[in-house]
């Protein structure tokens, strides 16, 4: 019997939190069940040589639309 194969991906999630400790999320749709769920930023890293760090970055500012500070 063979062994299922798994593609190895890499994610980022990032939690946004303001200065006064108040946290930043967004809803998303669940694409099997149509459930909405709320959830920090991220995604997965789209290129080999892309960072961790500079793929949340680009996940937050492809999902808010908003640039962030470099902080990360």
């Amino acid at each position: 019997m063979k062994r299922p194969r798994f593609k190895e991906e890499v994610v980022a999630n990032v939690a946004l939190i303001n200065p006064e400790g108040k946290i930043l999320m967004h809803k998303r749709r669940d694409k099997k069940t149509n459930e909405i769920y709320w959830s920090f930023f991220g995604g997965k890293m789209e290129k080999i040589w892309e960072k961790p760090r500079i793929t949340a970055i680009r996940e937050v500012e492809e999902e808010t639309g908003h640039s962030i500070q470099k902080t990360i």
